[in-house]
């Protein structure tokens, strides 16, 4: 491994101590506000209703002991999301849900990038999956630290590492829209819908917390059925001109089709992320110009500082119900992972550029950073700098003029062979 260039030494350690921060604030705080001491009493002495209800815990939903015991686990980690019983708890979720899609989408697409073929960043289940045991502000400051040291396509900007930062084929990311909307966003809504049954409603909320697994899975099918139908109708595919080191690289025409896929699936990814977050803070605007339109309840429970604003992560002070303690888990988590998120989406768009940042470069960045998130949410800041570093590169013609123009003088000359052959005055 070769020694890490300045910005990766710096991002590791902003990274790291990101990170150390992440544990304290998010376990260290449940474990002194008492959550965690209340979650196991609640699982092994009971009563196994779940939190502020009269309602029996579904305990088994798989039938591997391991696997039930985590999914109980966190169906009363969920349960006072989607009951109703904590308004700002719900609000909160709503959001931080569409800043799940954001990261999800940047993970596949990390995935399918030729540089990370076949190392661990191509698990973005294993990564989606440890995001939702361990949560988000654990998993990220580590995959980003991992990706920094150990992908290719983190390595300061050349020829080489911008054709690791291709994708591998625009195929494996043309299901992705549909795939997170099949496997994420409709397990979402089934999860908030308050059926009658609690039983389905458990199983719901079970099923949801799979949906790494499910997005991976519906977009592999999509995958193979969207090649299967290629093959039925005999499709002639572009002309992929690779080099004999394997890197391998298609025409310009090709490179500019990535770019249109990549866009669709970044706009998908942004919009989402834009539109619960605003929605979050319409509804929180609302409460306070036309309280009237609200019952007393909801207005004490929909203020910014309910919502957003958890206790200092030192604070000893214990939880006034299960509901609130768990908002400080998630607050935490949120703002640790979004942040790591950002400041590693960051280095990559610094590793891009081909001048060194000015300061003015660095006021026009976070301000830029700021004001989406805010706006938008941070996962639609940690797209648009990724989506950003992905355009700089692939409009970079310089970037690649050293194995397309090649290809396009190969081409060239073989259409004038193939001119002359069929140029009946054309003699030998």
């Amino acid at each position: 491994m070769s020694i890490p260039d300045p910005t990766t030494r710096r991002s590791i350690l902003a990274l790291s101590l990101i990170g150390s921060f992440g544990v304290n604030s998010m376990y260290g705080l449940v474990y002194r506000n008492g959550y965690i001491d209340a979650l196991l009493r609640l699982r092994e002495y009971g009563p196994h209703v779940l939190p502020g209800s009269n309602i029996p815990i579904l305990t088994r939903f798989t039938g591997i002991g391991l696997l039930d015991k985590a999914l109980v686990l966190a169906g009363v980690m969920f349960a006072n999301i989607t009951d109703g019983s904590a308004p700002q708890l719900s609000l909160y979720g709503f959001q931080f849900a569409g800043q799940l899609v954001p990261l999800y989408t940047v993970l596949m697409i990390e995935a399918a990038r030729r540089g990370n073929k076949g190392n661990i960043m191509s698990l973005a289940v294993l990564w989606g999956c440890a995001t939702q045991g361990l949560g988000y502000g654990f998993t990220m400051p580590i995959y980003a630290i991992v990706h920094l040291l150990c992908s290719p396509t983190a390595a300061s900007m050349a020829p080489a590492v911008a054709q690791k930062i291709r994708l591998q084929s625009t195929d494996l990311l043309e299901g992705l829209v549909p795939s997170m909307i099949l496997g994420y966003i409709i397990p979402t809504v089934l999860m908030a819908i308050p059926f009658r049954s609690h039983v389905l409603h458990q199983w719901l909320g079970g099923l949801w917390q799979g949906y790494p697994v499910w997005v991976s899975l519906i977009h592999y099918g999509i995958k193979v059925v969207r090649s299967r139908r290629a093959n039925k109708s005999n499709e002639p595919k572009p002309p992929d001109t690779t080099t004999a080191n394997g890197t391998g690289t298609r025409s310009y025409a090709a490179r500019i089709d990535e770019e249109m896929t990549l866009h669709r699936a970044y706009l998908f990814a942004f919009a989402v992320s834009a539109s619960t977050n605003i929605t979050t803070f319409s509804i929180l605007a609302s409460c306070k110009l036309f309280p009237s339109l609200f019952p007393s309840h909801i207005l004490t429970a929909l203020t910014l500082k309910s919502v957003f604003i958890p206790p200092p992560f030192w604070s000893r002070a214990p939880m006034p119900n299960m509901a609130v303690g768990i908002l400080n888990f998630f607050q935490y988590d949120q703002y640790v992972g979004s942040t790591a998120a950002i400041v590693w989406a960051v280095a990559l768009r610094i590793k891009a550029r081909k001048q060194a940042m000015s300061l003015e470069s660095w006021l026009w960045l976070a301000g830029e950073i700021f004001g989406i998130a805010f706006v938008a949410g941070p996962g639609a800041a940690l797209v648009s700098l990724v989506w950003n570093r992905d355009e700089m590169v692939l409009n970079d013609d310089k970037l690649f003029e050293t194995v397309e123009a090649p290809a396009a003088v190969d081409v060239e000359s073989r259409a004038l062979i193939d001119a002359d052959s069929e140029d009946p005055n054309h003699s030998s």
